[in-house]
């Protein structure tokens, strides 16, 4: 992996490969101890489909359909809109809440991801990094020694939104820190993103994705001026009451053994929160914000 890898998550190359890998092992046993969330809603956040590269990030195609299917068959899978809501009928055990999220904007979401989710009509929220479709900033992923991964076209972007199935959110322009950057870029980052967005779509956009998860108060502030919606890191469901600023997610990745039975019934993804903890030590909170 590259130094981008660390976009979406920590490096794993030279000797620390294996004594992550036990680690995880271990984690994911002690997941099976932890009880089934009897409410609220599993948010999943997904990178690449089919890519072709050899990052934990890249969801092979095939394995990507079997999660779909395993979704739609086992789970009620609802829009990031109603990730709060509570539902009328009630929570059900047998059919737990689920959202689907892609960061970025790579076109690979589309020619692959696409026409698994049209076919099973499952809706997803797309952020989408702006810079990177139109050219001007290179995406928050390398793939190594593979081709550079190509983005989203507004065309396929204009299709998936049409259909009903498709939000679009934004993911800023560049995918910075948001928190190390003067007022004037912060706004950039977040007002013309989301305007360029809207310009190009005809629609409203309402969700907000902040870049690796990082937000301070100062952050969140002009996020809430913005947008109605933001998802940040973390491995917990949410809960109607909690902040429509802060939905915690659990990344999806190929070394999870395909199945996300235990993921989505899951109150608490041990890895992911366990991971968040460590970020926070690694990355601290800036004062200023």
């Amino acid at each position: 992996m590259t130094e981008s890898v660390n976009v979406v998550g920590r490096q794993e190359a030279g000797g620390s490969v294996e004594p992550l890998r036990l680690a995880r092992r271990v984690v994911r046993a002690c997941q099976a101890l932890l009880p089934a969330r009897s409410g609220g809603t599993m948010i999943l956040g997904y990178h690449l489909v089919g890519a072709g590269t050899d990052l934990v990030i890249d969801i092979a195609a095939a394995d990507f359909r079997r999660q779909m299917e395993e979704l739609a068959e086992t789970c009620e899978v609802v829009p990031l809109s109603e990730a709060l809501v509570e539902p009328e009928s009630g929570f059900s055990r047998d059919r737990p809440r689920v959202v689907l999220t892609f960061d970025d904007g790579y076109e690979n979401q589309y020619a692959v991801g696409w026409p698994v989710l049209r076919e099973l009509n499952l809706p997803c929220t797309l952020f989408v990094q702006v810079d990177l479709v139109t050219g001007k900033h290179p995406g928050a992923i390398r793939s190594g020694p593979h081709p550079e991964l190509p983005p989203l076209t507004w065309e396929q972007m204009v299709e998936m939104a049409a259909s009903g199935l498709v939000e679009i959110g934004c993911h800023t322009c560049t995918h910075p820190d948001l928190r190390r950057l003067p007022e004037s870029e912060l706004r950039h980052e977040l007002v013309d993103s989301k305007r360029q967005l809207e310009d190009h779509l005809g629609r409203p956009v309402e969700s907000f994705c902040y870049p690796r998860g990082l937000r301070s108060r100062r952050v969140e502030r002009e996020v809430v001026r913005h947008y109605r919606s933001a998802v940040v890191r973390g491995g917990r469901a949410v809960w109607p009451g909690a902040s429509p600023y802060r939905l915690q997610r659990v990344p999806i990745r190929r070394d999870m053994n395909g199945s996300l039975r235990s993921v989505v019934r899951s109150r608490l993804w041990l890895e992911e929160w366990l991971a968040a903890g460590v970020r926070r030590v690694l990355d601290p909170p800036i004062a200023a914000g």
